[in-house]
């Protein structure tokens, strides 16, 4: 019996989101430190700005569900970046040798982007609470319930979906010469249904917006289920493979 383990022994999914958070961290630090400088940017001034009126919880509530989800979906865009990265070197042609399954590995890559959005809407969103009872003495109700019912499910949504979405671009596509890689189109697939949020909350009548950003939510869970029951299908392990 071999004193070494395989590959499959160690690459549980727990073992690769581990392994893909710390590098995703690493290679997309610029996006994760620019969101989220940007996001405590924005929050601090409209906090500050809006509590000279006595409005500030009313008025970061209808900003964040808008602008934070943005900030983490560019703050995740490392992870893309480690799966473009480990197709192209052959890393899963490895990977897949050894019996991990390609599920694993696209499960692992989502998770690793959703604790990317994680650690930005966990600085930014705590620090805006800190910023509203710091001016105002109390954190509002209609803030947290805007900030977890809207800008919470739509981050996560969003990035799920901009990372299923150029993960699928990425396995299934056929390389074309000319054309460039997922990444560098990732943030306007994922950004796109943020700004449909973001018009639609200013036309729309009063008392539809606050519906707005969980259908738009909703509307993205249903197309990342869709998303992963094609990436299934026709992602066979031979698309995972390299290319070059």
């Amino acid at each position: 019996m071999s004193d070494t383990a395989s590959p499959s022994e160690g690459a549980g999914l727990g073992a690769l989101v581990r392994i893909n958070v710390r590098r995703a961290v690493t290679v997309g630090r610029i996006y994760l430190g620019m969101a989220t400088a940007l996001s405590l940017l924005v929050t601090g001034l409209v906090v500050v700005e809006t509590s000279r009126t006595g409005a500030a919880g009313t008025v970061i509530g209808s900003v964040l569900p808008s602008e934070l989800p943005i900030f983490g979906v560019v703050g995740s865009l490392g992870a893309l970046m480690v799966f473009v990265s480990d197709k192209s070197k052959g890393v899963y042609e490895y990977l897949i040798s050894y019996g991990v399954d390609t599920s694993v590995i696209s499960a692992s890559i989502v998770l690793a982007s959703l604790v990317l959005v994680s650690i930005v809407l966990g600085v930014a969103g705590g620090a805006s609470a800190i910023l509203v009872y710091v001016r105002t003495g109390a954190v509002p109700a209609y803030y947290l319930r805007e900030f977890f019912v809207n800008a919470v499910p739509l981050a996560f949504s969003a990035t799920a979906f901009m990372t299923l979405a150029c993960m699928v671009w990425a396995a299934i596509a056929s390389p074309r010469a000319g054309m460039n890689g997922p990444v560098g189109f990732a943030p306007t697939i994922g950004i796109g249904p943020l700004l449909v949020v973001l018009v639609t909350s200013g036309l729309a009548p009063p008392d539809l917006r606050m519906w707005i950003a969980p259908g738009v939510a909703l509307a993205l869970v249903g197309i990342v289920l869709l998303l992963i029951a094609l990436l299934s299908r026709g992602s066979v392990r031979e698309r995972f493979l390299s290319t070059l």
